[in-house]
Parts: structure tokens; C-alpha cells; sequence
């Protein structure tokens, strides 16, 4: 779209030679800004390009030439997808960091700091008193950007703006793993499918990109005010404004938000050059660079087709359909008793009912959209009037559940049973074949792999925090472009030259994606990569398999991920062998749970004229009392969010540990807590307590200080001094480890802890600070091999001083190098 309308006398700025035009070819978006000879912008335009990038800039500039007209100009590109351009056709390419400085310069000269955050990366650049720049950007990783949050709201079903009304609407935090897209895509499935409210999503999300953003770029910087803020998310989303600015702890009227936001890099490559000698070219001129340069390279397949041609698609279509499992109208029935499995998945909803024969008379599939008990509850729903529109009256005898949300629709609905996922696919495998050897289950975000010999599972492996490659990211992508999962798979299956993505992690894997589009691969190349990749990623990235006959010979594939065929067919290609896969992949799980409900219903001993709860308690949960309570068990202090259903049931979510807020019927005992008496001796009074002490010397309580405390407090204490220990970590202490004295945001936890206990013993104004330099640790075992400290332990103390130098705020800190070894 354009910004801004021509102005009303174009040709005064369009007849002029010292027109410049910036090109900004980011990961999501493509912006163009002309400016004229004193800077000032004349057209600017800003399009989502949908991985399009040549396209869509020859649309911006074929629009902009019916302005310009035949006036000549100055281009620069900069941007992640404008290099690959900006080679091809020889126009100059400037780095998009020191494109931003230009304009924030040019603009406000007396601001100390930018904040660039895109639809991939984030930029931060601090300017000293001379306006000179230090400029960051992060690396390889994407978590905590503009994209994470597309697909966090896209998600929850929610549109972007409305995840940023949302927001708006709490007050409530959860904790998100901001160091990974993926990892926090993990903890976001998990409050969803927990019953916490969208709004307190929402506004967790824009917090967990605001402390990704600082601790991973501002490092060792001092934080000051005016900062400026640029790019698609700060200036759509006031959430992540506000969030943005309350861990940099400054308030709204530090932050400056240019009418330029969205194109300000390609306004800062408008300005790179001042110079007499700039190369001159017409729209018209560039516009034929581009449509020439885009195709003169050859394309290479470098993975091989999947089907050479529709003919042999169709034959391997009719092949897998010999694994076919029985399904049968409701009123073929082989019993009046019928079982129910449900799988409460990752993003969709699965439930199977099953008569005494196994034979499947009812399925339901549907995603959640953030909402797991209302989804369970619809396919309930359609289930009940199915059950009672048969002529035979079926009677609902045993109900199973399993998936992410097991214990959270057991609670609603008073299912019979809950059980783990991996024992409800193994069952349903064995119901295709006796012999199975491997089953690979691969859903939305997650992938289970189970090794059997001898009819016993021998290994279970399942991805833990990533979800590379699975489902939910090809789904994604494949909405990116327009198209639906079902269209995606049948695409790749039609693609010439399948691109090697590899086998890394989703975010990288994007990029991967974004390039091979640049390079000139059609859409169904990349959707057949990303099939090979999903492949490759469980094989080598999670499994780690060096030689597939560990698998052995009867492999079954589950999950709905293999319902697309390019997926299943990369796998054989990738096996060298056949594998099995059932028409009701992605219910397996579903169908598994109503097996075991039919197994475990011979102990049931239920009178004739007993009916299910489950169906008293389909309407219930339409009326759930919220409530929200501090866990003080320890100094977590989590809020758990209590879930009181109509049928008296009750769900604790938010809760990190089931110590004094438990789900389970069963209850536990509390035991001697020792952690809690060593912080009380370490805390007892007679290790401080000094009668006219000369001095008051501060210890941080973090590290190897942690577990020394008594010999340092008992050895300053004899020598006349008042010892001043740091508070025990708290959440205010946590919060306050985001500031920016961290110099690494790979460095460990207890590490940047210790920033926020120094800065805790100066403001207790002690006199000194004692950290010392520990090499050596006391040896307590005699056949130890060594007893060196961790490096990070013996050298943090010249972290310290060189990213917060105590002394600077009054208050001198002593490092000397200690040896604890004895011998």
C-alpha cells in the first residue's frame, strides 16, 4: 500500500538529478522510500510480500514509475532479501543496521538508542554523546520477532491486532521461554491447552519478545532515554511498545515512534550517499534489470523427485490403501457396548468411538483455535446425536483420553481414563500389524518415535523443547503462500527440483525457505524440501539414527502430518523401504485410547441402565468458575488459575510443580525439606552477628559464594567485619537480571544472576564487595579426578567489573584468586 499521497506538484521533485530511492527487502515485507535532494520523502509504499519478493517489488516500482514517471534515480538496496538483488543486478546494497543509523541521525541526533524489530530479525543501535553508533543485531535465530508473533496469534485463532486488544485486556504474566520461537511455541501450547485466558497469552507473548530483545542485543550497554522505536511490530502493536519500554524501565515519554516507522531502513539506504558520481537509472531502467536478472540461472534438483509422474503417484496412492482399517456405518454396530477415545493434541482435537469388533463408527477431527474444551466439547456433541439417532439403543460403556490435554478434559467431562500417548499409538499399531518393529508419530508440534522387539517397547523418544519440522510449521508456511496443508502436499508431489533445506531448526529452516524462493524455486520445490526436512529433522536432529535398519522392517507412520503424501513419501525415499501408513493417521492416537477403553471395560461392572457422565456434563462446561491464586510453596510464586467445572471437578493450571497444587486423585506427602533448612543456616544470625564491627563487607549469594557463604561469613566475622549478604534470588531479582550490564545472552542462568546481586549489595551500601576468584574447589572425594571450578565460576568476577564496575557506584569490589585445594 502506499503511505502517502504524490504531492500536488509532483514534477517540482521528479525533474530534479538528486532523486534517491531506498529499497527495503526484509523477511516479511518489502517498503520503498523516495526522497528528493534535502531528505525529504516523497513516495513511500510498504507491502507484505508472501515470500514473493521479486514479484512484489516490481508491483511497488511498476506503481511508483506512474508517479515518477521517466525521472531519473539514485537505488540503493538493503534488507535480508534484498543482497541476493542487489548482486544480480549491480546496484549498491547497504546493511540495513547502518541504513536505520542514517535516519535516526539525520531525524534525532540527540536520541541514545534505536529499536528495530522486523519480521525476522531485531535490530538495536546505541549512539554516544557524538552520535557515533554501536550497532547490534542478532543472529541466526528469529525467536522473539515480528513472525513469532504471527504465529502466536495465528495460533490462538486470533488476528494480529486483536492479539494486541487482547493484551491490552490483562494484567496477568506467565512465564515463556523467549530464547527460542519454538521453545515458547511449546510453553504457549501448554497455557492454552492449561485453560489460561487469551489475554494473559497475549500479553505474555509481547513480554517474552521484549526481554528477548534487550538481553539478547543490549548487552553491557548503559540504558538512557530518547530511544527510538521502528519496524511493522512496534509500530502496529502498542503491547509490545509498552512492553519494550518497561524492561528497559523508561517511561513513555522517552520513546519516539517516527511517521517513517515501517520503511525506515529503506529511508535510511535513500540517504546513504551524498556523492556527485551515484549511478543514474529510470524506474523503467531498474524494473528491466530486474525482470531480466531473475532468471538467468538454472535451477538444480538436489533431492530426488518424489514421483516422476502422475502416473506413478496414482499406483503409490492405491498401494498404501491396502492398510485401510474398518470403518462402518453407526448402525452396523458388532455391539450395543461402544468405547470412546479422544486425543486432546497439540492444535487439533481427535475422537474415535469403537464398537467390540474395533470396527471405527464414529470420527471427529477439528482444530482447538485456543479453545480445547469447547473443541472436545463440539465433537462430543455430534458424537451424542450420532449414538442416539441409531435404531439400536448404544450404550456408552468406557471412555479413554490422551494428548496434551488429557488432564485438563478429564476434569471437564469426567472421562473414565487418562493415558499417555505413546501406549495409545502403540496399541493402535498393533491393530495393523502384530510384528510392528517402529512406530513414527509426527502431529503438529510434536514427534514420537517407538522401538518394539519382540512385541515390547524397547525405546520411546520423543522431541522435547524443539519442534522442528513438525506439522504446525508446514501448515504455517503453506497459509503463508496461500495455500491450504492439502494443497501444500499435493504441490510438492508435482515438484522438478526439490530444495535441501537440512535438518535444523524451524526458524533457520524459514530462512532456508525464503532463499530458495529469492534464488528463483517455485512453490512446489520448496514444498517438497520442507517435506525432506521434516524427515530429516526427526531422523538426524531428534532421533539421531546413524543406520535406519535399527528400525527394522515393519515401520508404522501415524499422525497427521502423514496424511500428506509428500511427507510420507520423502520418508520411504529417505528408508529406501516401504512404510505402512493407515487412512486414520491422524486419529491413531484417538483410536488407540477407545482400544484400551474396550480392554479395560471387561473389569467394569456397571449396572444395565447406567448412563456415561460424560453426557451430564456436556452442557456443564459452558458455566466454568475462573478463579486466580499466589502458590507461596516457594519463591516461585506462581499464579495458579483454579478451573471450577459444574460437576464439582476441579483443574489447577499455571502451577509449575504439583508440590501444594496437584490434578492427581492421589495424594502426596509432604517430606523433610532440606533445601529450606540449608537457606536457614545459611541465613542463622550467628554467622553475621559482629559487635562494633570496622567494616560491612558484601557477599554475593550466587555461584560458588552460594556454597561457601559459611566459611566467608565465619572468616570475615573473626576478623572484627560486619557481613552483608545479598538477597536470596527472588522474582525481583530475576526481573532485574534483563538489564543490560548482561554482555552475553548465551551465558548461564545463576551468570546473569549475579549482574542483579551486585547491584543488590550496592544499593545496601556496604563498604566492600568480596567475589572472588575461585580456581580450585575443596576436593571431598579422594578418587575425584579434578576439582577446577567451572570456568565461568573462577572468571565471572572480570565479567562484573567490566560490565558493571561497582566502584563507579561508590562501592569497591575485591577479586582475589583463592585456592581451596589442599593438597
Amino acid at each position: 500500500m502506499f503511505l502517502r499521497e504524490p504531492s500536488s506538484h509532483p514534477s517540482s521533485h521528479f525533474s530534479t538529478k538528486c532523486i534517491r530511492l531506498g529499497m527495503d527487502l526484509g523477511s516479511t515485507t518489502a517498503k520503498l522510500a523516495l526522497i528528493d535532494s534535502d531528505g525529504t520523502i516523497i513516495q513511500r509504499s510498504y507491502q507484505r510480500h508472501q515470500a514473493n519478493v521479486s514479484e512484489t517489488l516490481l508491483d511497488m516500482l511498476l506503481r511508483l514509475q506512474d508517479v515518477a514517471g521517466s525521472a531519473l534515480v539514485t537505488p540503493f538496496f538493503t534488507g535480508s532479501a534484498g543482497m541476493g538483488l542487489a548482486e544480480r543486478t549491480g546496484i549498491v546494497f547497504v546493511q540495513e543496521v547502518v541504513a536505520a543509523s542514517k535516519a535516526v541521525m539525520k531525524q534525532y541526533p540527540h536520541s541514545r538508542m534505536l529499536i528495530d524489530i522486523g519480521g525476522e530479525d531485531c535490530k538495536m543501535i546505541f549512539f554516544d554523546k557524538k552520535s557515533r553508533p554501536d550497532m547490534r543485531m542478532n543472529g541466526n535465530c528469529a525467536g522473539g520477532t515480528g513472525a513469532f508473533i504471527d504465529q502466536m496469534s495465528s495460533l490462538m485463532n486470533s488476528s494480529p491486532q486483536k492479539f494486541d486488544d487482547l493484551a491490552q485486556q490483562s494484567l496477568n504474566n506467565h512465564v515463556i521461554a523467549s530464547r527460542c520461537g519454538v521453545f515458547a511455541k511449546t510453553d504457549v501450547q501448554n497455557l492454552i491447552h492449561n485453560g489460561v485466558a487469551k489475554c494473559d497469552i497475549a500479553r505474555s507473548v509481547f513480554q517474552a519478545v521484549a526481554c528477548q530483545t534487550v538481553t539478547t542485543l543490549a548487552r553491557g550497554h548503559k540504558i538512557e532515554g530518547p530511544v527510538v522505536l521502528v519496524g511493522g511490530p512496534l509500530y502496529f502493536y502498542r503491547s509490545l511498545r509498552d512492553s519494550i519500554l518497561s524492561v528497559l524501565s523508561l517511561s513513555d515519554s522517552d520513546a519516539i515512534v517516527p511517521e517513517e516507522s515501517l520503511i525506515y531502513p529503506a529511508f535510511g539506504a535513500a540517504l546513504s550517499s551524498h556523492t556527485d558520481t551515484d549511478d543514474l537509472y529510470t524506474l523503467a531502467e531498474i524494473i528491466d534489470m530486474l525482470q531480466r536478472r531473475a532468471t538467468d540461472h538454472e535451477l538444480v534438483a538436489q533431492h530426488e523427485t518424489l514421483f516422476a509422474n502422475e502416473k506413478e503417484l496414482t499406483v503409490w496412492n492405491f498401494d498404501k490403501s491396502r492398510h485401510d482399517l474398518v470403518n462402518v456405518p453407526i448402525d452396523q454396530a458388532a455391539s450395543t457396548d461402544v468405547f470412546l477415545g479422544i486425543d486432546a493434541g497439540s492444535t487439533t482435537t481427535k475422537i474415535v468411538v469403537i464398537d467390540e469388533k474395533d470396527q471405527i463408527l464414529f470420527q471427529h477431527y477439528a482444530g482447538n483455535l485456543g479453545e480445547p474444551i469447547n473443541s472436545v466439547r463440539d465433537g462430543l456433541l455430534k458424537m451424542e446425536d450420532e449414538l442416539r439417532s441409531c435404531k439400536t439403543k448404544l450404550h456408552l460403556k468406557r471412555s479413554v483420553v490422551t494428548g496434551y490435554g488429557e488432564e485438563l478434559i478429564k476434569s471437564a467431562f469426567e472421562i473414565d481414563q487418562g493415558i499417555v500417548e505413546t501406549l495409545a499409538h502403540y496399541r493402535a499399531a498393533r491393530k495393523l500389524d502384530e510384528h510392528v518393529s517402529f512406530i513414527l508419530d509426527i502431529g503438529g508440534q510434536d514427534m514420537k518415535a517407538i522401538f518394539i522387539e519382540d512385541g515390547v517397547i524397547k525405546n520411546i523418544e520423543v522431541n522435547e523443547a524443539c519442534s522442528s519440522g513438525c506439522g504446525s510449521f508446514i501448515e504455517t508456511f503453506a497459509d503463508s503462500l496461500g495455500y491450504s496443508a492439502e494443497q501444500f502436499g499435493d504441490l510438492a508431489c508435482t515438484s522438478n527440483h526439490p530444495v535441501d533445506l537440512g535438518s535444523r531448526c524451524t526458524v533457520f529452516m524459514n530462512s532456508c525457505v525464503k532463499q530458495a524462493l529469492r534464488q528463483g524455486n517455485d512453490v512446489a520445490d520448496v514444498a517438497a524440501g520442507l517435506a525432506y526436512a521434516v524427515i530429516q529433522n526427526c531422523l538426524h536432529k531428534v532421533l539421531r539414527i546413524a543406520d535406519t535398519a535399527q528400525l527394522g522392517d515393519k515401520i508404522i507412520v501415524q499422525g497427521g502430518t502423514f496424511k500428506n503424501p509428500a511427507v510420507l513419501r520423502a520418508f520411504e525415499k529417505l528408508l529406501g523401504r516401504e512404510v505402512i501408513r493407515p487412512n486414520i493417521a491422524e486419529y491413531m492416537g484417538a483410536y488407540g485410547a477407545a482400544i484400551i477403553a474396550r480392554e479395560q471395560a471387561e473389569t467394569d461392572t456397571y449396572p444395565a441402565h447406567w448412563e456415561h457422565p460424560l453426557y451430564r456434563n456436556l452442557n456443564s462446561t459452558n458455566t466454568i468458575k475462573e478463579k486466580i491464586l499466589t502458590c507461596h510453596g516457594c519463591t516461585n510464586q506462581c499464579n495458579v488459575r483454579t478451573l471450577h467445572f459444574s460437576n464439582d471437578q476441579k483443574y489447577y493450571t499455571g502451577n509449575r510443580c504439583e508440590r501444594i497444587f496437584t490434578n492427581r486423585n492421589d495424594t502426596v506427602q509432604p517430606g523433610r525439606n532440606l533445601l529450606a533448612e540449608k537457606l536457614k543456616l545459611l541465613q542463622s544470625s550467628s554467622l553475621l552477628a559482629v559487635d562494633e564491627p570496622s567494616m560491612t563487607i558484601g557477599i554475593p549469594m550466587v555461584m560458588n559464594n552460594f556454597e561457601n557463604y559459611p566459611f566467608w561469613a565465619t572468616f570475615f566475622s573473626e576478623l572484627g567485619w560486619q557481613v552483608v549478604s545479598s538477597t536470596i534470588s527472588d522474582r525481583t531479582l530475576v526481573k532485574d537480571s534483563v538489564a543490560a550490564t548482561i554482555m552475553s545472552d548465551n551465558i548461564c542462568y545463576p551468570a546473569k544472576l549475579a549482574h542483579s546481586h551486585i547491584l543488590d549489595l550496592v544499593a545496601k551500601k556496604v563498604d566492600r564487595i568480596f567475589y572472588p576468584r575461585v580456581v580450585f574447589e575443596h576436593s571431598e572425594f579422594n578418587d575425584s579426578a579434578n576439582h577446577y571450578n567451572c570456568p565461568i565460576v573462577s572468571g565471572y568476577p572480570d565479567v562484573i567489573e567490566s560490565a558493571i564496575d561497582p566502584e563507579e557506584h561508590g562501592v569497591p569490589m575485591d577479586s582475589p584468586t583463592i585456592n581451596f585445594n589442599d593438597n
